[in-house]
């Protein structure tokens, strides 16, 4: 076990829960079970709820949210909730926080937008309070373009941005296309709104150049704003190589980034994705597949790179505890 207790800012055990009765979150085939969690010494996990948008998809995204909230009654040996203000305090349990990876999770396309913030009142009410949402998936959605378009941010989309803002729900920016995260930007620097904006679990365009990562300048931006950027595991985002993900963080740190970066490995079951985004091959690289991997890595970065232990300790858990106390 690592002497760094961990945080992580995504993984999609949720939805692996939702699919099937016989799922339990001690089956290694999710890669963030629970045997994996305690061997990667994790001490906060946030559970997203995630949907792609599609007719019914709230239906889903409440499923999950009622599965987040019984967890720790079926699994008390192993979950208890977190509370933001306990953020920093390392518990000995594996502290679990909720978030929303895609909005659709709450509202159909055709629903009413006063319906819409009524829904999603009702999903905290499983959950509690967000870490953080995101408006869209890879795809279009109501309120905006997801990360595979060129879509940039509609009318529902402002009306979302301010309600998220008077609750001060952190906006995640993972799965939004380039266009629509500089206009959330451009909206919240308009209207005056100093809001928590983050990069759940997404990882540098300069390394490895898909557009699920972020480019540089806006990077630059998390960074300014005091969010949080999470390193994604996921092995067409990390890069060519293993070693890229050291290459990440190296490019992540030239940009000032050495507060802001944290875990968001965003382990998942293979069939959780439709077929129209499984790829070929190895999803994660074979040495870092799955959340009991953390001590490894951390202590390869510290050995084979020379990152100083208060930096490793930054990146394990201390930015993301600091970010989330914050919020609270």
């Amino acid at each position: 076990m690592s002497r760094f207790p961990v945080a992580d800012f995504h993984c999609d055990l949720l939805c692996f829960l939702s699919r099937s009765p016989s799922h339990t979150p001690y089956d290694p085939a999710v890669r963030c079970a629970i045997p994996q969690l305690q061997q990667g010494n994790v001490r906060i996990q946030t559970l997203a709820l995630f949907v792609e948008t599609a007719p019914g998809s709230a239906v889903k995204g409440f499923l999950q949210a009622e599965i987040f909230g019984k967890l720790p009654e079926f699994y008390p040996q192993a979950f208890q909730m977190l509370r933001s203000r306990e953020a920093e305090q390392l518990p000995t349990h594996i502290k679990i926080i909720a978030a929303v990876e895609n909005s659709s999770a709450f509202c159909e396309e055709d629903d009413a937008i006063e319906q819409v913030f009524l829904q999603l009142e009702r999903m905290i009410s499983f959950t509690g309070k967000p870490a953080y949402v995101s408006l869209t998936w890879n795809s279009e959605n109501r309120f905006g373009g997801g990360a595979a378009t060129d879509i940039g941010l509609k009318e529902d989309g402002k009306r979302l941005l301010e309600y998220l803002a008077a609750k001060q729900i952190p906006l995640d920016l993972s799965h939004a296309s380039d266009r629509l995260s500089w206009a959330i930007l451009e909206f919240f620097d308009k209207e005056g709104l100093a809001h928590p904006v983050v990069a759940s679990h997404s990882n540098l365009r300069a390394v490895a150049p898909v557009s699920r990562n972020l480019p540089d300048d806006l990077a630059r931006e998390i960074i300014k704003r005091k969010g949080v950027i999470g390193l994604n595991f996921f092995r067409p985002f990390v890069g060519e190589k293993a070693d890229d993900f050291f290459r990440q963080i190296d490019n992540l740190l030239r940009l000032g980034g050495a507060d802001t970066l944290c875990f968001g490995a965003d382990f998942f079951h293979d069939d959780d994705l439709s077929p129209k985004y499984r790829m070929a091959g190895l999803p994660f690289f074979p040495s870092f597949d799955n959340s009991s991997c953390y001590p490894t890595l951390l202590d390869s970065w510290e050995k084979e790179h020379s990152l100083p232990e208060p930096l490793l300790a930054n990146i394990a858990y201390r930015n993301l505890t600091r970010f989330l106390a914050k919020i609270a």
